[in-house]
C-alpha cells in the first residue's frame, strides 16, 4: 500500500526547484524522486547489499535536523516496523549515513494510484456486476491492511 519522499549545500540537496536529484546518499545510488512530503523526500534507489532496488526515505534538514524532527522520523520507522502485513510495504533498516544523513529503507512497490487503477482496470465510471465485486474485494484487501495498522496504534 506503500508507495510512498529539500536543503542547502550541507549535505541535503532538495530545498530549490532546480536543485539536482542526488546520484547517491550513503550506500545508496539514487535513481529518482518518488515524492516529497513534509518529512521527508522518498527516493528510487540501488542499495549495494544486499543489491536491490528499495524505497530510501531522508529527513528533510540534513545534519540540521532538530531534535523534534529526528523523534518524529525514528518514530516513524519504529510504528513502520510493526506493520509486518503481506499488504503494507515493509521496512528494511534504518539509520544514519556517515555523514550524518537520517534514512531508512522500504520494500519498493510499484503501482498507479488507486483511483486511477480502479477507472483504468476495473470498469471505469460504470462497472459490470462483476468488476463492482472485483472493487469491493480490493476495497476489503485495503480494509484489513488498514486495520492492522489501526491495531498496532496507527
Amino acid at each position: 500500500m506503500t508507495n510512498e519522499t529539500q536543503f542547502p549545500t550541507l549535505g541535503f540537496p532538495e530545498e530549490s526547484p532546480e536543485a539536482p536529484t542526488p546520484t547517491q546518499i550513503g550506500e545508496f545510488q539514487i535513481l529518482s524522486v518518488l515524492g516529497k512530503g513534509g518529512m521527508g523526500v522518498v527516493y528510487e534507489a540501488q542499495q549495494r547489499d544486499p543489491e536491490r532496488r528499495v524505497a530510501l526515505k531522508v529527513l528533510r534538514g540534513g545534519r540540521l535536523a532538530d531534535e523534534t524532527q529526528l523523534r518524529l522520523f525514528r518514530r516513524e520507522a519504529q510504528t513502520l516496523a510493526r506493520l509486518i502485513h503481506p499488504n503494507i510495504a515493509a521496512l528494511y533498516e534504518a539509520g544514519r549515513t556517515d555523514d550524518g544523513l537520517s534514512f531508512f529503507t522500504m520494500e519498493l512497490v510499484r503501482g498507479e494510484p488507486l483511483d486511477k487503477y480502479v477507472v483504468e482496470r476495473m470498469g471505469g465510471e460504470r462497472p459490470s456486476p462483476a468488476q463492482l465485486r472485483e472493487r469491493l474485494r480490493l476495497f476489503a484487501t485495503i480494509c484489513r491492511a488498514v486495520a492492522h495498522a489501526h491495531q498496532r496504534g496507527v
